[in-house]
């Protein structure tokens, strides 16, 4: 736990100040006035895993990166002391929120420091991250595992953070550091006990503690997941808050651009949040309006340099630039993933998506499949899942009631969208819960809107329905957390986080390289290194180490 608070410091000074570049630039018409300091920290977030993934091109993920961007940040910092010391001050919460935000912090570096580690990080999510961690980027790295090509975004920014050189142990802090943030701005949602009106966006934010509430004893595991999940969370509450406080005024297409560039940033988190992007139509739009092409084409880049190192990444571990997709196929590299493997990969994952652990359930139709996934489902999920249903009439209703409420409209057709993308293609409900909480209660908060200037009793009835609901959901979820924090009271966690597994493996000779395998199952962890669960027939070196990559060919 004492690990955990010291790397989230470490985090935050080197989060803060580029995030606060990043802000400054897409918001300099409009000023700092909407962000607050979580907002800020997850931009810089965005910013240092692009740099993280840009540097693995080139070099192993380690000390030297954590220096270089240490030395970045206190001399950006220097350089911008008096923007900042003014911003902080601004900024600087009341005795009551500050006591409030010590707890949180504390309570977050307990769930962050212990709990359920999830079977993929000992999978895959650490073998990931120790090559990047050793290595950078290997070419065909697929070849030898194919989820070391899942290349998620969280995976190389879990390395930045990582501090193995420094301790000898990998840590994994970001996934619970990205979770307080977002819990901080979550938490927002209590100003309606005291100014007793609660908007869309305070939905949200409801919706969003509950996620975070269902993941507590999970996010010590470095899942792409939660990474993914958090920051949806993140972006649509961001967006109906900046509408609720500025409307869809021009001169904030800066502010809303900001949002659109974690939009893009979320999608190189994970593909299964490809639906995301659509929120740039909100500052699209509103520059196309204004004619200011040149912005338009600045932020264009601006998303570009934020997805290419992912594709390149891609390539290198691959030979393709959105595995495990086979489009667009337009390289052919020696280390390229057998168009098979490829294929297979892709059915497995939806098969499993769909409650089956083989690639053939893939091709079920839905009358085949659905029943089952349904059966696996819990209470709340399968309500959930009846509440987006009617949910979509609602939508449709708003459409017509609020017929100049544009941005809503869009952040709620992202979500939607959302669902949709993740139900037709690989619907494990670990990989869209997110979109099924959200849906409903931004809806939910649509209705709030939709009759927010009628007369004052429906205000009075506004503010007792969420805080009816608020506190239901403080009764449901805060007991099962009170459970959960007794539950691992007892585990020896308050100095050092939860390490990853440790499994017996055997070793295997390939090439004169030594690659280890499970005695049992198809989990290695972190430490047994490099590892995979089988060794394809064919595997070969493409030089004298590992770092030179790996193929699957007969005449090497």
């Amino acid at each position: 736990m004492l690990s955990v608070l010291l790397i989230w410091i470490f985090i935050l000074i080197t989060t803060f100040v580029p995030g606060f570049l990043i802000v400054g630039l897409c918001g300099r018409k409009e000023g700092l006035d909407h962000f607050k300091l979580e907002d800020i920290s997850i931009c810089g977030l965005m910013a240092v895993t692009v740099y993280g993934e840009f540097f693995s091109l080139f070099s192993g993920v380690g000390i030297l990166c954590r220096i270089l961007l240490l030395i970045f940040c206190l001399a950006a910092g220097f350089l911008l002391r008096k923007k900042i010391g003014a911003y902080l001050k601004e900024h600087r919460p009341g005795k009551p929120a500050a006591a409030g935000l010590v707890f949180l912090v504390l309570l977050m570096a307990y769930g962050g420091s212990r709990g359920y580690f999830h079977f993929d990080s000992d999978l895959y999510h650490g073998q990931s991250v120790r090559w990047i961690e050793e290595y950078g980027v290997v070419p065909g790295l697929a070849n030898l595992h194919v989820r070391l090509a899942y290349n998620s975004a969280a995976f190389v920014l879990t390395a930045v953070y990582s501090f193995v050189q420094e301790s000898g142990q990998s840590y994994h802090a970001v996934a619970s550091f990205l979770a307080l943030l977002v819990g901080i701005g979550a938490c927002r949602c209590f100003h309606i006990l005291k100014d007793r009106s609660p908007r869309g966006s305070d939905l949200a934010r409801i919706a969003t503690l509950y996620y975070i509430c269902n993941i507590f004893d999970e996010m010590v595991s470095p899942a792409s997941d939660y990474f993914v999940m958090l920051l949806f969370f993140h972006i649509v509450t961001g967006l109906l808050e900046l509408y609720e406080k500025k409307g869809a005024l021009r001169k904030e297409a800066g502010n809303y651009a900001v949002y659109a560039l974690l939009a893009v940033f979320v999608v190189t988190v994970k593909l299964s949040a490809a639906a995301a992007v659509l929120v740039v139509l909100i500052p699209l739009y509103m520059f196309w309006k204004e004619r200011r092409f040149r912005t338009i084409l600045r932020y264009a880049l601006g998303s570009l340099v934020i997805a290419l190192p992912f594709m390149i990444r891609n390539y290198i571990l691959s030979g393709r630039i959105l595995y495990p997709s086979a489009f667009p196929d337009i390289f052919h590299p020696v280390w390229k993933v057998n168009e098979g493997i490829s294929a297979g990969d892709t059915a497995y994952i939806i098969g499993y998506g769909k409650g089956f652990t083989t690639a053939e359930a893939a091709d079920y139709p839905l009358r085949q499949w659905f029943p089952v996934w349904w059966g696996q489902l819990g209470t709340m999920e399968k309500l959930f899942f009846a509440a987006t249903l009617v949910s979509v009439l609602v939508l449709f209703v708003s459409l017509f009631l609020r017929k100049k409420a544009v941005i809503p409209h869009i952040v709620e057709g992202t979500v939607l969208a959302s669902v949709l993308f993740w139900f037709v293609s690989a619907p494990l409900i670990r990989y869209g819960l997110a979109f099924l909480i959200c849906f409903p209660f931004v809806m939910l908060g649509e209705l709030l809107e939709i009759n927010k200037e009628k007369h004052e009793a429906w205000q009075k009835g506004r503010f007792i329905g969420c805080l009816l609901l608020l506190s239901l959901f403080l009764l449901y979820k805060g007991v099962q957390l009170g459970r959960t924090v007794l539950r691992q009271i007892g585990q020896p966690y308050y100095l050092s986080q939860q390490d990853y597994g440790h499994y017996e493996t055997e070793a295997n000779v390939v090439d004169g390289t030594t690659i280890y395998t499970p005695l049992e199952g198809n989990q290695c962890g972190y430490e047994a290194f490099p590892s995979a669960p089988e060794i394809f027939e064919g595997l070969h070196l493409l030089g004298d180490g590992v770092e030179d990559g790996f193929c699957i060919r007969d005449d090497l």
